[in-house]
């Protein structure tokens, strides 16, 4: 599992000179950690992941930031902020 939520993680986008690019299938990819976050282990695979990632400062903010994020993408990036322990 660890290897799927790495690949997840890495398919939202990237960030260069102040601006954040969205993968074309980032919106699936948040769907798909939300629902990580939501089955997660006992070991809380998918939470130490997106920590250690610190998907939160480094995707979603940006994210959610951008003026050019499709309300859908704001919405969903806004619930999987929700679910990430800070």
């Amino acid at each position: 599992m660890e290897a799927v939520v790495q690949a997840t993680i890495s398919a939202l986008g990237y960030l260069e000179s102040g601006v954040y690019y969205p993968e074309p299938d980032c919106f699936e990819s948040i769907r798909d950690l939300i629902r990580f976050l939501r089955n997660d282990t006992k070991m809380a695979t998918a939470r130490r992941l997106c920590g250690e990632r610190n998907i939160v400062r480094c995707d979603l903010i940006p994210i959610m930031k951008s003026p050019n994020t499709p309300d859908n993408l704001f919405d969903i990036a806004l619930r999987l902020n929700f679910l990430t322990r800070t």
